[in-house]
């Protein structure tokens, strides 16, 4: 069995499912989180308030004061969608 502490630095990176399933997407696009106090969002999908809120619930479940970075994977809107909405 896999178990986490608090020192592992597993516990600081997270993923949440963005709710747009599709033909290329399967489920929907994932969203990761990086990091502890300061955290970096890599692809932002959807600018829908479900989906903000999920990324703010992990966030602040990770310790995270603030949202500091944002990366963008590439230009499709699957990816930033909701970047300026999370800003």
């Amino acid at each position: 069995m896999l178990r986490l502490s608090s020192m592992d630095p597993l516990t600081h990176i997270r993923w949440i499912t963005a709710a747009n399933p599709g033909y290329m997407i399967d489920k929907g696009t994932n969203q990761y989180l990086l990091g502890r106090e300061k955290i970096t969002v890599i692809d932002v999908a959807l600018p829908t308030e479900e989906n903000i809120a999920g990324i703010m619930d992990q966030a602040h479940a990770m310790g995270g004061q603030k949202i500091a970075t944002i990366l963008l994977t590439h230009l499709h809107r699957d990816h930033l969608s909701g970047a300026l909405a999370l800003k």
